[in-house]
């Protein structure tokens, strides 16, 4: 089976390139400087396409768990980013006691992915991701929570809000794709030579002894070299064949790998430089979270959201809220059910316990947040809060949150909350799913 000696570009994608190229020219869309292309050009071009599909799909910053504005949520600080496609978030009740309970439910969307499903287009395709990127600068967020009141009955309330990218400079720059792509197309041409010496070492040594020999005649030598290849690619026969040939011999194939494999380590080493530099620039975004109770006092905050990396594995993220909440009615001040405006901060720190990558699961993460509420008819209330996000796979993690709080929702004095949660980016989740 070939396989594509680029690490960003699956063999599917790569075959379906010249289509999407074909069907473009088709459609009379293709700028007309297009015409002047050399292939070589034109090929490069589209690859710089897939790269930056694939460094904007792993650029970090993509919250996919409830607004902070809810109770249930595991967070007290929000990230500028969101799923590329539908982020699903679970915020599971309390596990301390004593403390407010409740849970929330939340689903994010963009605009992005109604367009992919009105028109049946693959979603995750590079060259559509590209093009279509201000679709992915909208997200819209609709979800359910359930909190406790004073007497122990349950509050539901209903979770709406959206957030819009202002400002982003994670878009990888001329010269971090000319390096990458430099990189690439040392890696591609070491690849296809290096597998066919590899291949026919271990048809010499172990040929026969499966049945498909060396033969010094070319047709019958090629043919069982195709089938003795095959077996290669079986995980149930490759391991006896490796056994087979002894450890000298796989000795002196690790040697051919450890000689060849420069090419690739600075195609990773390009290719992480770029991410870190993605990850380095700073995003803005607008966010407006609404919270809205059947019992009355709604609530909603509207404010900005930064993103910067300070270094290489570690995340500052800050919030800054205007906050408007509704009175309930036949509320007093003992009761604090009266209306209020003020505002919110939040600024908190991420730390990754191991390196970023450009495909598998993130590390698992330590957040660091403080947040500020300040009302003009209630007393200032703190948040400070430890979570570790643990990853399950790519696109799916467990926030783990302990919270504590100068001025619980129940009771008006100080508490500890522990909340487990469970976030769903089904891009990300999707796009491994599909082996790219």
């Amino acid at each position: 089976m070939t396989t594509s000696p680029f690490p960003f570009v699956s063999a599917s994608r790569l075959n379906r390139l010249a289509g999407v190229a074909l069907i473009a020219l088709a459609a009379s869309s293709v700028p007309a400087s297009a015409a002047a292309q050399t292939f070589d050009q034109w090929f490069n071009a589209r690859i710089d396409d897939v790269v930056a599909a694939r460094l904007g799909q792993n650029s970090g910053a993509r919250e996919t768990e409830a607004p902070s504005i809810a109770r249930g949520s595991s967070t007290i600080v929000n990230e500028s980013g969101f799923s590329d496609l539908i982020g699903i978030a679970l915020g599971g009740g309390a596990l301390t006691h004593g403390t407010d309970s409740g849970a929330s439910t939340a689903l994010t969307m963009t605009p992005y992915a109604v367009l992919s499903g009105i028109l049946g287009i693959d979603p995750d395709d590079p060259f559509l991701y590209e093009e279509r990127s201000a679709w992915r600068a909208l997200s819209f967020t609709l979800g359910t929570e359930t909190t406790e009141a004073e007497d122990g009955s349950d509050v539901r309330a209903t979770l709406v809000g959206f957030k819009l990218k202002l400002w982003s400079r994670r878009t990888p720059s001329p010269e971090t794709l000319r390096e990458l792509r430099r990189t690439l197309n040392l890696a591609g041409a070491v690849a296809g030579p290096l597998s066919g010496s590899l291949t026919d070492s271990l048809h010499a040594w172990a040929g026969a002894l499966v049945g498909f020999p060396t033969s010094t005649v070319q047709e019958t030598n090629d043919n069982n070299r195709v089938a003795f290849s095959r077996l290669l690619t079986d995980s149930t026969r490759f391991p006896g064949i490796l056994s087979a040939i002894g450890e000298d011999h796989v000795d002196v194939l690790l040697a051919m790998i450890e000689g060849g494999i420069e090419p690739f380590v600075e195609n990773r080493r390009a290719a992480n430089v770029a991410l870190a530099e993605l990850k380095g620039e700073p995003q803005v975004a607008l966010d407006v979270q609404g919270r809205i109770r059947e019992s009355g006092g709604d609530e909603l905050r509207l404010g900005l959201g930064l993103d910067i990396w300070l270094a290489r594995r570690i995340q500052f993220t800050a919030n800054a809220n205007a906050s408007f909440i509704s009175a309930i009615e036949g509320a007093t001040d003992a009761t604090g059910g009266t209306g209020a405006t003020g505002g919110t901060l939040a600024a908190g720190v991420s730390f990754a316990l191991g390196p970023e990558r450009l495909g598998g699961a993130d590390p698992v993460s330590l957040d660091i947040a403080l947040e500020g509420e300040f009302l003009d008819t209630r007393h200032a209330r703190w948040n400070a809060q430890g979570k570790l996000q643990v990853p399950v796979l790519e696109g799916l993690s467990l926030p783990l949150s302990l919270t504590w709080s100068s001025r619980m929702d129940v009771a008006d004095e100080d508490g500890l909350i522990g909340r487990i949660g469970f976030t769903l980016d089904t891009a990300r989740l999707l796009r491994a799913m599909g082996g790219t």
